[in-house]
Formats: structure tokens, sequence, C-alpha cells
């Protein structure tokens, strides 16, 4: 375990992990697994690990790895059982039926093959009573510890190991790209928003100019109106024009009353 970056000496020190290792055909299934029940009830774990769980399938009957599974649930101890499947597919062969059906959840550790690599692929197959990621991810163990990868799916293939790092290059060049179309877009966009926004400006202040220029034009306008006007006023009282003649048509009617009254006498 330190070689991937899991130091449990600490913990065994202070007793809360405790290691058991033995051979089941050496003692038989039946010892085998009291010997599990008393460490079991002396060290009194709240999590327990066998692995794998396939040596004591080939050891004795399924029905009494189902008692100890069920021992376990009775004590509420969370268990995780490690099995060795052969052959490619992910479903478990006939003999672990019995047992499958017992766990609550089920991860299978599965190879990819490609590009001339193994990996390691891992996905949930089940977990009973709550929603799980049917994803395949890539399982990387380092000596930082293990970490789960995401693969790419190609059209008719998964991807890991150098070929999901070769993938995930070519995706970021491609998207790299795109990100520079982008903002090469964005950048003629801009340019021609303030193209745009300049013609308004130019456009509103040619707008201000005609309306100050109209406004300049009606005073001109009201301005010549009154001087006309005014002309033609000082015009008609110089020549006594239309706005004299009630005054004259009454001195020329008392002249003309006078003058009939010296006829008379």
């Amino acid at each position: 375990m330190n070689s991937i970056g899991l130091h449990l000496e600490k913990w065994i020190k202070q007793e809360l992990i405790s290691f058991h290792a033995i051979i089941p055909n050496s003692t038989g299934l039946a010892a085998y697994l009291a010997d599990i029940r008393k460490l079991t009830n002396e060290f009194q774990p709240s999590v327990v690990i066998i692995d794998p769980i396939t040596n004591l399938r080939t050891a004795g009957h399924v029905d009494e790895i189902q008692d100890l599974i069920t021992f376990f649930k009775s004590k509420q101890i969370t268990t995780m059982f490690t099995s060795l499947i052969t052959g490619e597919g992910v479903m478990a062969p006939k003999s672990d039926e019995g047992i499958a059906s017992l766990m609550d959840t089920w991860v299978d550790l599965q190879y990819i093959y490609g590009e001339g690599e193994r990996n390691r692929g891992i996905s949930i197959l089940k977990s009973r009573g709550m929603a799980h990621s049917n994803q395949l991810r890539e399982v990387i163990i380092s000596e930082k510890g293990i970490n789960l990868q995401d693969v790419y799916i190609g059209s008719d293939k998964v991807l890991a190991g150098s070929a999901r790092l070769v993938q995930a290059s070519k995706l970021e060049i491609e998207n790299s790209k795109r990100e520079s179309e982008l903002q090469q877009k964005e950048r003629k966009l801009e340019i021609t928003r303030k193209t745009l926004e300049g013609k308004i400006q130019s456009l509103h202040e040619m707008l201000a100019d005609a309306k100050e220029e109209e406004m300049y034009l009606n005073r001109q306008k009201e301005h010549i109106y009154n001087l006309v006007e005014e002309s033609r006023a000082e015009i008609s009282k110089i020549r006594m024009a239309d706005i004299a003649l009630p005054k004259l048509k009454e001195i020329h009617n008392g002249k003309s009353k006078k003058a009939s009254k010296k006829e008379h006498n």
C-alpha cells in the first residue's frame, strides 16, 4: 500500500486496522468461516474486506458463503468482497449468481484493450436503492494513489491510457482553435458595433445641425416677414393709402356741405 501512497502503519499501531491472512484450503471452508466470525466478534469492526471471495467459493458450497454474508448484514457491518472473474464479459459466472443477489452494490473492474495497451476501467453495475452513474471510468493506480479519469467514447470503441491522452490533446487543440475563432469573430463584431455606433452618432449630429438650421431659417423668415409688414405700413403712411382715406372723405364731405350752404344762401 505504501507504493500507491496509502500508509497504514499508523492505523495498525492504533489497532484501528487488523489484517488476517490464511489459505482457505488449509483448514477447510467451515473452519475458515468460523475463524472469520471469531475475529469479527473480537475486533468488532465497522468495515470488513474479504479479498477475494472467489477462493471461498471454490473451497465450499455457496450456501456457506451466503450465511457469512448474512452474518455481516445482521451485525450491520459494511462489507466489501472482491471477486476474480475470468473471461471478457462483465456478468458474473453462474456460480456467482447466489452471491451477487445478496450484494447491495456491484462495482465492476475490467480491462480496456486498445492501441496495444491494457488499461483498467471501472463502472457500477448496480447499487440497490440509490441512483448511480452508468459511465465507464478509467482507473489509474500510481504513487499518488487511485484516481479515476474520464474515458473517451469513440465511434466504435472506448479510449483509455495513451489513446485517451492523445484524444484529449486533439480535443484541447480543437477547443483552442474554436476559442481562437470565436475570439476573432467577437473582435469583428466589436469593430462592426463601434463603426455602427459612430455612424449613428454622426447621423444624430447631422440631425441636430439640420434642426438648428431649420430653426435659424424660420427665424430669418419671420424677421423678413416683419420687415415687409413694417415697410408696407410705412409706405402706406407716406402715401396716405387706404388707412388714411376715411379722414380724407370726412374732410371732403365737410367742404361739400359748406359749399352747399353758401350756394343755398
